[in-house]
Order: structure tokens, then C-alpha cells, then sequence
């Protein structure tokens, strides 16, 4: 088990799971607000984050269900906003390694908007879940308009990387 607090986030990191420690919301929270509160968009400029915002594309879900496979072409990143997602790759053998599980307020998808490359991995859907899409114009403009927005996303990445370097190769 690993905790750390950045910026005003818990997290805490259980056997490659990331668990985002949220305080209790209190009246009606909105899709933007549930979307403002993901931690890719922690100081991000609201005017900029309501602009790319004017219509998101809410899916959802049900246990099970692939998101996305392994090497299929990536146009979006994912912000969760309920249930969870499994991320997992499949070996030559057959056997799925768990890459890790996320849970609200997390994202994924990200490496294929930086690289422009397939789909690394495969999501599935963890009970009934919400997601919402931001995608590649989107994307590109919170990248080349927020340092924030890309500080919070190089910082997230590295994290799960540093989780990866402890789970995999220790």
C-alpha cells in the first residue's frame, strides 16, 4: 500500500489499483462538476475547460463490457465518473495481467492521444460504470493551452508508471 497527497488529492495505491480519496460532495452535483473534479483537471482554467466541454459524450456501461481492445485505433481519453475500469493485457500464453483498476475521478486512455499509436491495452467495465470522452481536439487544445492541465496529466502518468516499476519489477 502506498498513500500520497499532491496538490489537494489523497491517493492511495493498493496492489496497482489508484484510488483517488475524494471528500464527501454535498447538494447536486453536475456531469461538469463531476467532470471539473477529475484529477486531470486539478487548476485547470474553467473558461478553457467549460470551452471544451460544450458537449460531452457520456457512455456507459455494464459489468463486463469492453471499452476498448488492445490495438484498436485510440481517438478519445476516458474520465471516469462511475464504477470502475479494468485495464489489462493479455500474454501470448492466454493469461490476463491486471494492469490496474480504476475508480471515480480517474482517467484513461491517454497514452494513445500522446502518441498517436493503437491502444495499448484492454478496458473493460467493473460493475455498471459511467464514463465521459474527451477527444483529440479536445485534448490537443487542453495540452497546448494549460500548463496545468499538462503538468496533472505528465504527473499521473508518472505515477502509474512508478506503480508498474513497484509491482513489476520488484
Amino acid at each position: 500500500m502506498f498513500h500520497f497527497r499532491w496538490k489537494t488529492r489523497n491517493f492511495l495505491i493498493i496492489n496497482n489499483s489508484f484510488y483517488i480519496i475524494h471528500s464527501i460532495m454535498t447538494g447536486k452535483s453536475t456531469l461538469f462538476n463531476q467532470v471539473r473534479s477529475n484529477v486531470i483537471f486539478q487548476s485547470v482554467d474553467e473558461t478553457l475547460l467549460r470551452k471544451v466541454y460544450n458537449s460531452p459524450k457520456k457512455v456507459e456501461y455494464s459489468n463486463n463490457k469492453i471499452v476498448f481492445e488492445d490495438g484498436d485505433n485510440g481517438n478519445c481519453l476516458y474520465l471516469v465518473i462511475s464504477g470502475g475500469v479494468k485495464i489489462s493485457k493479455y500474454m501470448r500464453t492466454g493469461e490476463e495481467i491486471v494492469l490496474g483498476i480504476l475508480h471515480v475521478g480517474d482517467f484513461f486512455g491517454e497514452l494513445d492521444l500522446i502518441d498517436r499509436r493503437k491502444r495499448s491495452a484492454r478496458a473493460t467495465a467493473i460493475g455498471r460504470c459511467t464514463l465521459v470522452r474527451l477527444g483529440r481536439k479536445a485534448f490537443d487544445l487542453l495540452i497546448s493551452s494549460s500548463p496545468a492541465f499538462a503538468l496533472n496529466l505528465l504527473h499521473m502518468v508518472t505515477l502509474r508508471l512508478r506503480s508498474n516499476n513497484l509491482t513489476y519489477v520488484m
